[in-house]
Order: C-alpha cells, then structure tokens, then sequence
C-alpha cells in the first residue's frame, strides 16, 4: 500500500470543524453526507464537490492563490495558470503526476474529481489551496 499524502484541504476542513465546535456527525448532518465521509475527506480522500459542500456548511469556501472559489471555478483557476504558465494540459499531467484525463476533469469541474488529485496539480503549478470563511477576503 503507498504511503498517505497528507491532504491540506482535509486538515482544514477538520480545523474549521473543530473551531467550529462541531463533531464529524454534526458536520455530516448539515452537509447532507454520511459521517464516514467527513471521515475520508478530513483524512485526505473523497470527491472536491463532497468537500465544497462540508466547506460550504461550515461558512467556508475553497481559495486558490488568495482568491476564493467555488468547486467548479476551482478548475477554472488552475487552468487559468496552467495556460499563464505556458503548459498543456498534457504537460501539466506529467508535472504533478496523473492522468492527462484528470486535468480535463479538474478543469470541466467534474464531480468525480478527487480532492488529492486537486491538490497534486494546483501543488504542481505552484498554486495555494486553503479554505476561507465565505465573504471574506484571505489573509496576506
């Protein structure tokens, strides 16, 4: 079995939880989605629009260099600087280390897209992931 990436969105979304004071099942109630998944998504793994969504219920959203977005426009900034960047998608596939089908699904905004893959192409472009309170600007 490979070793575990630590996923820095799932670390956030545990922290905005606990500051919060909410407990997975709390969470999982608002959100809609069983507690195991807030399981899976705090340790790492589980889809981008199921983690949007956890965001979103506790007030949170998705950022991408600073500036906050929602689940589909996630895609639209990394592609965004992947083409500022000056890299096909097929390159940027080779960069972070997965499928060249995995761009265009991040991009497209599909919601089969996996947080961690996420998290390997915004890493390979040199972007910032983090989650900010909704409404608000990011820190720095």
């Amino acid at each position: 079995m490979a070793a575990s990436r630590t996923s820095f969105l799932g670390a956030a979304l545990r922290a905005a939880r606990k500051v919060s004071g909410l407990t997975q099942a709390d969470l999982a109630a608002r959100a809609g989605v069983a507690r195991a998944t807030i399981v899976q998504i705090e340790g790492g793994r589980g889809r981008l629009p199921t983690l949007t969504a956890c965001a979103a219920a506790l007030g949170q959203t998705i950022t991408v260099e600073g500036g906050a977005v929602d689940g589909v426009s996630v895609g639209t900034a990394l592609a965004d600087r992947r083409r500022q960047m000056g890299l096909t998608p097929l390159h940027a596939s080779a960069l972070a280390k997965i499928r060249i089908q995995s761009v265009a699904d991040i991009e497209a905004g599909g919601t089969m897209v996996l947080v961690a893959t996420v998290e390997k192409l915004a890493e390979a472009l040199g972007c910032r992931l983090g989650l900010v309170t909704a409404g608000h600007d990011p820190p720095g």
